[in-house]
């Protein structure tokens, strides 16, 4: 076990480092969800109920934390070191929608409206079906949908973003898991044995490219 106290430790956010909050509204599972998003330079929160569990995951530094707050138990994983060269060309670790589509291959192709915003849409398509993100013309390039089509499962799940803010006063400690929680620290490496054998964690990672940098 890991200390909550070790898990801060990391070195604190860089100075002036911009920070993020959005609201997101995800469709196409069992019931809807809803996700609340932090970022502060290349740091991430994310809050999210999972059949009444509330689920939350960081990424600080060399960590990728995965939290169940009710039950105080999570595990706290080393990302891989490909994934951590990329936060200092990542402007934010959140609404990175479009930039995941061309990393991918994926290209921007047209031009619509959401809510009345402006949008260029980004699409990428191939063997795990089609991705496809509308992200707005302002300077902030923030996405305000995005839709995945599953090839295997037949199954689409859109995401919708609901609300965007810039700004927001965030301390270093948001990015660490409360006190009192058992954290189990593991490498990059046992994290990838330990799944080979089933779920590590309280949860799957939401945001795999931030842990394994692809």
């Amino acid at each position: 076990m890991l200390a909550p106290a070790a898990a801060q430790q990391a070195p604190p956010a860089p100075a002036g480092a911009e920070t993020w909050y959005t609201e997101r509204i995800i469709t196409g599972g069992v019931s809807p969800a809803v996700e609340h998003l932090w970022s502060k330079g290349p740091w991430l929160r994310s809050e999210l109920v999972v059949g009444g569990q509330p689920i939350v995951q960081i990424v600080r530094g060399d960590r990728y934390l995965i939290v169940n707050r009710l039950l105080r138990k999570g595990v706290s994983i080393g990302r891989n070191p490909t994934a951590i060269q990329k936060d200092a060309s990542r402007r934010r670790p959140i609404g990175d929608d479009g930039e995941i589509i061309l990393a991918g291959g994926g290209e921007r192709y047209s031009q619509a409206e959401v809510g009345g915003q402006p949008c260029e849409i980004y699409r990428l398509t191939d063997g795990d079906g089609r991705r496809e993100s509308c992200v707005s013309t302002t300077d902030a390039h923030l996405p305000l949908r995005t839709t995945f089509w599953h090839r295997a499962s037949n199954r689409t799940t859109e995401i919708t973003y609901l609300t965007w803010a810039s700004q927001v006063p965030l301390a270093d400690d948001f990015f660490a898991p409360e006190a009192g929680t058992e954290i189990e620290e593991l490498s990059y490496e046992q994290y990838l044995a330990r799944s080979k054998e089933g779920p590590v964690g309280p949860a799957p990672p939401t945001f795999s490219h931030l842990l394994h940098g692809r």
